[in-house]
C-alpha cells in the first residue's frame, strides 16, 4: 500500500499556485478568478457547484469572479482541494485489496 502511495500524481502547477494564493488574506477575487480560469475542467466544476441547487440561485453564474463571490474563500479553498484529490485519485492505479463493496442505498 506504501508503494502505491509513492505513486500519486503531483497536482499541477496551477492547482498548487492557486492554493497557496488561497492562503494569502491579500488575495482579490480577480487575482484568484485568473488562476481558476486557467484550468477548463476547475472553471467548469466552480461554475457547476455555484450553479447548483445547493446554492439555489435563480440565474446561471457565468463569470469564475461571481461564483468566487457567492462561494467564499474558504469555501473555495476546501472546494479546490476536493476536485483536487478527486482528479488525482482517478488516475492512480490501486491494488486490488484497495477496493470496497459497491455502497448499498436505502
Amino acid at each position: 500500500m506504501v508503494k502505491s502511495l509513492g505513486q500519486l500524481p503531483p497536482f499541477p502547477a496551477v492547482l498548487n499556485k492557486l492554493l497557496a494564493s488561497l492562503n494569502d488574506e491579500d488575495i482579490s477575487y480577480a487575482d484568484v478568478a485568473q488562476l481558476i480560469e486557467k484550468d477548463a475542467v476547475l472553471s467548469a466544476n466552480v461554475l457547476r457547484l455555484v450553479n447548483s441547487a445547493i446554492y439555489g440561485r435563480r440565474g446561471t453564474i457565468t463569470s469564475i469572479t461571481h461564483a468566487i463571490s457567492i462561494l467564499g474563500i474558504n469555501k473555495l479553498r476546501n472546494t479546490v482541494l476536493g476536485f483536487s484529490i478527486s482528479r488525482m485519485w482517478t488516475q492512480v492505479k490501486t491494488p486490488s485489496s484497495w477496493s470496497a463493496p459497491p455502497c448499498q442505498h436505502s
